[in-house]
Formats: C-alpha cells, sequence, structure tokens
C-alpha cells in the first residue's frame, strides 16, 4: 500500500485545506459534468501529483511547477502591493496632495506588449485576469522508490525560485503494479501528472485510479493505440466519476493541437464579427477542409522517448485488415486508424468511413517530401515529413470530430491533416524558397537512415542503451539553446462562393516556445494543463461524454491563455485571417521550374 510523507516545510497538508486556487466545494462541484458524482474534498491533500517524479523529464516539470508556483506568488503580492497603493494615493488625493509619477508609460508598453493580430482573442490579457491562486500550491512527488523521490524532494527545495510559502511538496510511495497504493494515490489528488513512460507498461492503472476515483489526469505519451484502449476499458468511469482523462499534453501533441485549435478559431471568430446575432451559430459551425502545421524546432531526444518510439508495437493485420470483417481496408492505415482517439459513440458511425479513408489516404501522402505553396510569396518552399506526424494526425482528428470542424452531414469535402517539417526553419524555408529542398532531402535521408537502424533487432535496443540510456538525456545548456516554432492554417471555403472557384478562406495561427521541445517544452506544456485543472476548471470547456478528450477540446482557451502568459517561459502567438485567397496557385510551379533552372545552369557552368 502506498504512502506519503511529510511536506518540505516539514508539516504534512492538512486533509480539509482548499486547493492552491480560490475555489470553493461548490465550485468544483458544479465543474464537474452533469449527472458525474461529487468528490469528497475533505480526502484531498494534495493539488498535483507527479507520478513517475524520478524521470529525467519529470525533473524539468517539478522545476516548471516549482517556478510556476514562485511567479504566482509574486504576481499576488505585487497586486496587493498596487492595491495598497491604491489606496493611499486615493488618500493622498483626498488629503490634497499630489505626487508627481515620471514613468515614461510608452515605453513601458513598448517593451511589454507583444506584436498582436487585431482580431486575435487577447489570451494573454485573459491569462493575467484569470483565477489566481490564493495560497500554496500542493505538489506531491509519487513513484516506486521512496529514497529517490526524496533525492528529488531535497534538489527541488534548493532551487533560488522555490519558497514554502508558495509551494509545499511532499511524497507518495507507489509502484505502477499497485493497483491499491495508486488508487490512494489518485483519492488524494486533484490532477495526476504522468511521465511514467512507457505508458503502455506503466500507465494502465493509474488511469483506471483516476477514472474510478474522479481525479483529474494529464500525462506525455505518444502511444496512440495505448490511449485508444484507455477511453474504451475506463470511459464508463470516468464518466460517472467527472474526471478528465487527457493524454498527449507533451509536445505530442499541445503545440499541433493547439496551433491548429487557434487557426480554426481565428477563422470562426472572423466570420462571427460580420454575420448577425442570428446567425452567430452558423458562423461557429464554419466548416474546415484542411488543416497544416508546419514545425520546425532544435533540441535533443532523451532515453525515455527513444525507448518508447522503438518499441511501439506494429500490428500489420489491423492496418491492412478490419478487425470486424476481416476485408481488406480500402486504404491501409498508418499504424492505427485516424479517428483511434474519438469517442466510441462517433468512432464507429458509418456516416464517417468516406471521411476516416479519405484522412488515412493523407496520413500516407504526408510522409513523402511536398511543395508547398502556401510559405511564400512567390514560387514554392519544400518540407519533410514530421517525424512526430503520425501521432500528432491522431489527435487533431480527435478534435476535428470533437469541435465540430468538419461535419459529413454538409456538403463540403472532407476534413483532412498535414503535418511538414521544416529543418532550415520557417523564416530562412521562405527565403529559401525551392532551395529549401536541400535541407529538406537531407534531414528525410538522415532520418530515414537513423530510424533503420534503430528498427534493427537487438542491435537497435542496445544502440539505445549505450548512447541514450532510458532516465538521461540532452544536458540543460543544450536545453536552453532548443526552441520550437509552430505554424498552422485552417482552410474553409469561402462564403458564398461556387466550390469550383477555387476561394477559400484562411485563419493562420504561429505558436513559439522557448527550450528543448522534448524536454522544456513538454515540461511547459503538461505542467501548464495540470495548472489549468486546478486553477481555472471553472472555465473549462464542458467536459465530454465520457470524460476522455484532447487538449484542445477538454482545455481549448484556458490553456492557451496560460501559456502566452506564462511567467516562467514566454510563448508567443500570432494569429491572422485571409478572405478568398485562391487555394491552389498554379503558376507557382512556373516559378518554382525557372528558379531550379537557373540554378542547374549555374552549377553546370561552375563544374
Amino acid at each position: 500500500m502506498g504512502n506519503s510523507s511529510s511536506a518540505a516545510d516539514g508539516n504534512a497538508a492538512a486533509p480539509s485545506s482548499t486547493s492552491a486556487g480560490s475555489r470553493t466545494d461548490a465550485d468544483v462541484a458544479t465543474s464537474r459534468s452533469a449527472g458525474a458524482s461529487v468528490r469528497d474534498e475533505s480526502t484531498i491533500d494534495t493539488d498535483i501529483t507527479v507520478f513517475g517524479a524520478t524521470g529525467f523529464v519529470a525533473r524539468h516539470v517539478c522545476n516548471y511547477l516549482v517556478a510556476s508556483a514562485n511567479a504566482s506568488a509574486s504576481a499576488s503580492t505585487a497586486k496587493a502591493t498596487r492595491s495598497g497603493d491604491s489606496t493611499s494615493e486615493a488618500g493622498a488625493a483626498a488629503a490634497g496632495v499630489e505626487e508627481i509619477d515620471d514613468t515614461d508609460y510608452d515605453a513601458v508598453k513598448a517593451e511589454t506588449t507583444p506584436d498582436r493580430v487585431d482580431n486575435k482573442p487577447d489570451y494573454e490579457e485573459r491569462g493575467k485576469t484569470a483565477s489566481a491562486p490564493s495560497a500554496a500550491l500542493r505538489l506531491t512527488l509519487a513513484g516506486r522508490n521512496e529514497s529517490k523521490l526524496r533525492e528529488v524532494l531535497d534538489k527541488l527545495t534548493s532551487l533560488p525560485e522555490y519558497s514554502p510559502q508558495s509551494i509545499k511538496i511532499d511524497v507518495f510511495v507507489a509502484d505502477a503494479d499497485d493497483v491499491d497504493a495508486l488508487k490512494a494515490m489518485a483519492a488524494r489528488t486533484r490532477v495526476v501528472l504522468n511521465t511514467a513512460g512507457p505508458f503502455s507498461r506503466y500507465g494502465t492503472n493509474v488511469v483506471a485510479a483516476c477514472s474510478s476515483t474522479g481525479a483529474d489526469y494529464v500525462d506525455i505519451t505518444g502511444e496512440v493505440g495505448w490511449a485508444g484502449e484507455m477511453r474504451t476499458r475506463f470511459g464508463d468511469s470516468a464518466a460517472k466519476s467527472g474526471a478528465r482523462i487527457v493524454s498527449f499534453c507533451g509536445f505530442d501533441s499541445i503545440p499541433s493541437d493547439l496551433a491548429v485549435y487557434g487557426a480554426v478559431r481565428s477563422l470562426r471568430e472572423a466570420r462571427t464579427k460580420k454575420k448577425d446575432d442570428e446567425q452567430e451559430e452558423e458562423a461557429a459551425a464554419t466548416q474546415i477542409i484542411q488543416a497544416k502545421c508546419w514545425h520546425s524546432c532544435f533540441g535533443g531526444a532523451n532515453g525515455g522517448t527513444i525507448a518508447t518510439a522503438i518499441n511501439i508495437p506494429v500490428d500489420v493485420n489491423h492496418m491492412l485488415f478490419d478487425d470486424s470483417t476481416g476485408k481488406l481496408r480500402p486504404v491501409p492505415f498508418l499504424m492505427d486508424d485516424p479517428f483511434e482517439l474519438v469517442a466510441p459513440t462517433k468512432k464507429n458511425d458509418p456516416r464517417i468511413n468516406t471521411w476516416r479513408y479519405k484522412a488515412a489516404l493523407a496520413e500516407w501522402r504526408n510522409q513523402c517530401i511536398t511543395l508547398d505553396t502556401e510559405l511564400s510569396d512567390f514560387g514554392a518552399t519544400v518540407s519533410a515529413p514530421f517525424f512526430m506526424g503520425v501521432c500528432n494526425a491522431k489527435i487533431v482528428h480527435a478534435s476535428a470530430v470533437a469541435l465540430n470542424y468538419y461535419s459529413p452531414d454538409n456538403d463540403v469535402e472532407p476534413f483532412t491533416y498535414w503535418e511538414r517539417f521544416l529543418p532550415a526553419g520557417l523564416d530562412l524555408t521562405r527565403y529559401l524558397n525551392v532551395l529549401s529542398v536541400i535541407p529538406a532531402l537531407s534531414y528525410s535521408l538522415a532520418l530515414a537512415a537513423i530510424t533503420a537502424t534503430l528498427k534493427i533487432p537487438v542491435v537497435g535496443q542496445k544502440l539505445v542503451d549505450l548512447v541514450v540510456p532510458p532516465g538521461t538525456g540532452t544536458p540543460d545548456w543544450v536545453n536552453e539553446m532548443g526552441y520550437s516554432d509552430v505554424y498552422a492554417e485552417a482552410l474553409s471555403p469561402s462564403a458564398g462562393e461556387p466550390a469550383d472557384k477555387n476561394l477559400v478562406d484562411r485563419g493562420t495561427c504561429r505558436l513559439r516556445f522557448e527550450g528543448d521541445p522534448g524536454n522544456l517544452v513538454t515540461a511547459q506544456c503538461v505542467s501548464e494543463a495540470a495548472l489549468a485543472l486546478v486553477h481555472n476548471r471553472e472555465e473549462l470547456p464542458s467536459n465530454s461524454e465520457d470524460g476522455f478528450g484532447t487538449p484542445a477540446q477538454l482545455l481549448g482557451d484556458t490553456l492557451l491563455s496560460r501559456l502566452v502568459s506564462s511567467d516562467v517561459r514566454k510563448v508567443t502567438m500570432e494569429t491572422t485571417v485571409v478572405e478568398k485567397d485562391r487555394r491552389y496557385k498554379w503558376e507557382r510551379i512556373g516559378t518554382v521550374v525557372a528558379i531550379a533552372g537557373a540554378v542547374g545552369y549555374a552549377i553546370s557552368c561552375f563544374w
């Protein structure tokens, strides 16, 4: 059976204490889905439990939570100070005392206000004004080895950002195979943040415990098949308890999922502004026929991620043949059903079969090098397949179904998703134009060689264990140099225009993160997802029918607000909308041929 031990300040949190957010028991109860049972608040001793807290990524998660708690406490103190100053100023004014303010507000505004497109929701301001914590965040470090957990605790309490007034930390011993300990762990916490992978090996009992006790759950898995199985097995119990089970909260797949969500949201809001109040519902149902993400990033990979990737099972029979009828599929699945993560009540709806196989075909085509006309004002750029696109596509498709990006009842082409990689970065790729084929081809060949080597039986695993064994990863100085830049476009047929005119409205969203994607960006995304469930639960979208869902579906604007308003690591967001733009710009091909011909001629002359 698991057990918890004292917090860093020497006193265990009182079971009846309130959460770190300023929320009452009634607030929590009303935010649960209709008909769900209400948790006994007196049994909740901690806000966030990090399971697998001794792992490599977990270290960055815990560091982020400590820094975030400290920043929130500092912001609350500053707000209280400003409030006191305002009171003093009012008293001085009443006494007839004139105070001179020589602050250069124009300079302050220029320094602190990021560039923002006018039609973009003010996520940063919304995040700053959202319900802020009024008490210390309670954090629990959970895992099977108490001595290692205490080592992590000691390191956290020695951080310069640590303050016992802003965060209280304790430990809880629980093994991934100890069902009773995991239930006790989940019963005492608001949110379980799971970093212990491979999740198909260590995550199932954790999800079961959260689903049955009503604890919310987030993780950093990229294992689509496992996540789909969890929804099938534990959806009923999560629906009864009111738990929110949100997987894929790391670099796979929050940047892709939220970038597409932001692009769709900006497009729909632009249409809403142009319509009368009676037509707002119609604008909100704007049908999206395609979304596309271009990634550029720099960073390393940790041992646990690589070990999970090379050990993901490949069921060729499931890819090729229908499980129920045994017939050959019209289009083979790429690893899993494109709708693997969709709610069971919609997943097998025969109306979406045409959409399903168009989505599967797009996933296969997405594995090729492509010519893109969207990124350059003339000619075209070249992009490579993104190595995480196979996973991310399933999450975006699940969000598309849940958030009604597309409905099979509408007479428009089915929604498809593309995910691309720009090895030279977005801005340099635009400058290189068609010459971006050089980095795209080089990256693709290198990735194919590495993948083939790691897939060699025995040899691949031995190589991973030798170079980056589980529990290790890139050093901190490399992590700090990393970045992630995600640019998404969502297309919708232009209103009032015939389909054969090739005119679309484009909504775009660009998200830029600081730090190594697999470590620092992952830590930030999953930490903010957990904090949203703790501090902002009453502001979240409605829960799903079975408690399971994607980050965009169950966290949505609240998570975006927290990310762009983070005081720990800056995240920037830019959105635009272009109306009645031509979808295909075939004349660009002529420019591409001309540029390629000129380069080829120059090379031949040189040689």
